[in-house]
């Protein structure tokens, strides 16, 4: 059941809850200058793609579609009336600033390597 935010555990160290069930957090000052001003050049120099909520696999070659590593090519199913976001994805470790933040991250949920733990990151513009 929903239990309370008084009743709830403490939070893991360095996190602030904002919402239990489900629960959410606040990583207070996670990202430092250098890495903010990283990622704000990125937002102002990225091409952001529409938001999808899946792939299929397809032999066309419209705009929509994806060629994957494993030479598959997929094309995009969209939700316009529930997502308005556009996203840019970072290869992991892309450059050193990207590796550090996920390695943070790696650490904060005690994952062993970021590699295998973590989705690539994202920045995500909302409408």
């Amino acid at each position: 059941g929903n239990r309370s935010r008084r009743n709830a555990p403490p939070p893991p160290k360095g996190l602030e809850r904002l919402h239990t069930s489900p629960n959410i957090y606040r990583v207070p000052h996670f990202l430092t200058a250098t890495e903010l001003a990283h990622f704000q050049k990125k937002i102002a120099t990225t091409r952001f793609q529409k938001s999808y909520v899946d792939q299929v696999p397809t032999n066309s070659n419209n705009n929509d579609d994806r060629k994957n590593g494993d030479n598959t090519t997929t094309s995009a199913i969209y939700d316009t009336e529930h997502r308005t976001s556009m996203f840019d994805s970072f290869q992991k470790a892309q450059d050193q600033i990207i590796a550090g933040v996920e390695r943070k991250a790696a650490d904060l949920l005690g994952c062993w390597s970021p590699e295998t733990c973590l989705e690539p990151l994202q920045l995500v513009r909302y409408q």
